[in-house]
């Protein structure tokens, strides 16, 4: 992500508003100048007044058009300075989540760092109406397509700005008609391989189409689930699906109700509050439309058939077929209904005993992909444990306000003890991205920060590092003497996405091999629903982390997940030490590490695999070893 705006009252605007100049000296207030504030004050309008709770929009939502503002008034020419201010908007506020109604009722909405006055005014506006006079006003002027185009990975506000100028290209429909038909090639920045890409991002973008981010999804079925699971006709419930699979995306949710009564929990399901609509329904199905947009199925069967169902609808869809086959093989049907030799029922009372009826180790869920876990279960080399949330002690990349994080060093460390952990990793970005960031001067001043506090708060230790940006020659943003100072670096990919998979991995390569480099943030650098990772010869990556005994991070963030099952898998394979991190931005974002550890799982990682399951005193050994090899044990 990148920086936040700067502390209130550190811009000349600000200063010079507060009677102060320099850096703090008073000034006098001449006449006309206090003449010209109270004239702005009488004609500044008088704040509407709102009844009712501020709650018609959530903060996600709110961010969302926040986020469209900043793209429409880029289109239309606005200056770079407003735009930029409702990019930062929309990626604080969704930081205030349930917390956003009582910031606006008790006037603090204001005071939020990255959100001034006006934009405040407007998403009270939202929040009370769940409208926008100024959003509306600004969509009236531009055409709805464009906004759709926005989408298409590569493509912001200044091509698609040039694309309508120039050849009134308004629509993604229209957009792909010309790129496969060549009509870019004369319009400057458009040439054949950029219009490739553009084909390759519309297709992309129909593939990811109304999926929703892991963490997303389950927050809006778990209420659902739950009010299913505590109904008194319930026997056992569970989701399935994705969803239990921990799948970085999902597309919609099943959920599995065993029950003697199944047309009162269909009744039950189809009626709640949480329907936009119901779709269908049947005996042992109802589907219904949540009022997020997402699709939850609803799978009732009696509880003899509840091991079988869970199997199934758990998927994926290669792995029952691959079960499927395996059953054939032996002589024996498998379905949703039960695991049968001819018309005979082969008794299973939990999914453990469906495994080991056709023969094989329990595979979890998160293993279910067709991706060597039968053969693994027929050999019993299935991980024995797979890692869980209680075995990690501590967490590293972890961002405070002095890069874009919404609370300050002390909120976030106590946050870090109060979850139980025994160490946090502090690693705010470096300048490089913008708004802030730590420059030499910040990182002692927040390295002093961090020796007083850890005497105010026993009971955790505090590492110091940065997310240090790596350029396109695989050189970092901050200068040696200033890298040399931290316990641990992150060294991180955010730019330059465009490079050819050779010059990237190269890229990649020399930063591990740095002395500097402590752990790989966010491998492939991809954002979910956006665009891919980077083009990385991920074997030689994780062969070169392995080596230069760098520490590959599993981030949690929700619109990262990165890397993937199979690519987690591959460096452990290659003998890489691995970290679940959760790339926070606020104390609240600490739970993030859950998604990572997901994540883990879905790797095949057992706690013996995971670097932030050692104890603090082994982990600052481990840095202390990557200090002495950069000259400063």
């Amino acid at each position: 992500g990148s920086a936040g705006a700067q502390p209130a009252g550190t811009t000349r605007k600000a200063r010079k508003a507060s009677g102060t100049k320099g850096k703090g000296a008073p000034h006098e207030v001449s006449g006309k100048t206090r003449k010209k504030a109270a004239r702005t004050r009488k004609e500044r309008p008088a704040e509407p007044s709102y009844s009712g709770t501020p709650d018609a929009l959530s903060a996600e939502q709110i961010a969302r058009k926040l986020q469209e503002i900043s793209a429409l008034l880029e289109i239309l020419g606005e200056n770079t300075f407003k735009v930029r201010a409702y990019e930062n908007a929309a990626r604080v506020l969704p930081g205030l989540g349930d917390e956003l109604p009582d910031a606006i009722q008790s006037g603090n909405l204001e005071r939020v760092r990255g959100i001034g006055r006006g934009i405040a005014e407007k998403v009270v506006a939202m929040a009370y109406t769940g409208e926008s006079a100024y959003y509306d006003e600004l969509r009236s002027r531009v055409p709805g397509g464009l906004l759709e185009m926005l989408r298409i990975p590569g493509l912001g506000p200044k091509k698609v700005k040039l694309l309508y100028d120039s050849m009134s290209i308004d629509s993604v429909e229209a957009l792909e008609a010309a790129c496969q038909t060549g009509q870019l090639e004369d319009l400057r920045g458009f040439g054949e391989k950029t219009q490739e890409n553009i084909l390759r991002g519309i297709a992309y973008l129909r593939r990811v189409n109304a999926r929703f981010f892991w963490s997303v999804a389950h927050a809006h079925a778990r209420p659902v689930f739950e009010s299913l699971r505590d109904h008194p006709a319930t026997v056992r419930a569970e989701m399935a699906g994705s969803l239990r699979r921990r799948k970085e995306t999902v597309h919609d949710v099943d959920i599995v109700v065993s029950t003697d009564d199944p047309e009162a929990i269909s009744e039950h399901f189809a009626s709640g509050d949480w329907v936009e609509r119901v779709i269908g329904s049947g005996p042992t199905k109802t589907s219904i439309l949540h009022a997020s947009g997402l699709q939850i199925d609803l799978r009732v069967v009696r509880d003899a058939q509840y091991p079988y169902a869970m199997h199934h609808f758990t998927g994926s869809k290669a792995h029952n077929v691959a079960m499927r086959g395996r059953a054939q093989r032996m002589g024996i049907k498998i379905n949703e209904y039960g695991l049968f030799r001819g018309d005979e029922l082969i008794e299973c009372k939990t999914e453990q005993d469906l495994f080991a009826a056709l023969g094989l180790q329990y595979v979890p869920p998160e293993l279910r992909e067709d991706e060597g876990e039968i053969q693994a279960a027929e050999s019993e080399s299935v991980p024995q444990r797979l890692l869980e949330g209680a075995d990690v002690q501590g967490a590293f990349h972890v961002h405070t306000d002095l890069s874009g994080g919404r609370d300050d060093l002390e909120t976030v460390v106590r946050a870090a003890r109060d979850r139980g952990w025994k160490y946090v990793g502090i690693s705010d970005h470096g300048p490089e991205q913008g708004g802030g960031g730590l420059n030499a001067e910040r990182a002692e001043t927040q390295r002093r920060e961090i020796r007083e506090l850890a005497n105010r708060v026993p009971g955790i230790r505090i590492f110091h590092g940065v997310e240090a940006d790596v350029r396109e020659d695989g050189s970092f943003g901050l200068p040696d003497e200033v890298l040399r100072g931290f316990d641990f670096v992150v060294a991180a990919v955010h730019t330059g996405r465009d490079l050819s998979r050779d010059a990237q991995t190269r890229r990649v390569i020399r930063a591990l091999r740095s002395p500097f480099t402590t752990i790989l943030g966010h491998p492939t650098s991809r954002i979910l629903l956006e665009h891919g990772g980077l083009e990385l010869d991920l074997s030689a990556v994780f062969e070169a982390a392995a080596d230069a005994g760098v520490v590959v991070e599993i981030d949690g963030q929700p619109k990262r997940m990165d890397p993937d099952g199979s690519q987690i898998r591959l460096a452990r394979d290659k003998g890489a030490l691995v970290c679940v991190a959760p790339d926070a931005y606020a104390a609240d974002e600490l739970e993030q590490l859950e998604l990572a550890v997901g994540l883990a799982r879905r790797g095949w990682l057992g706690p013996e695999h995971v670097f932030n399951t050692r104890g603090a005193d082994d982990v600052a050994k481990h840095f202390e070893s990557r200090r002495a090899a950069r000259g400063h044990a």
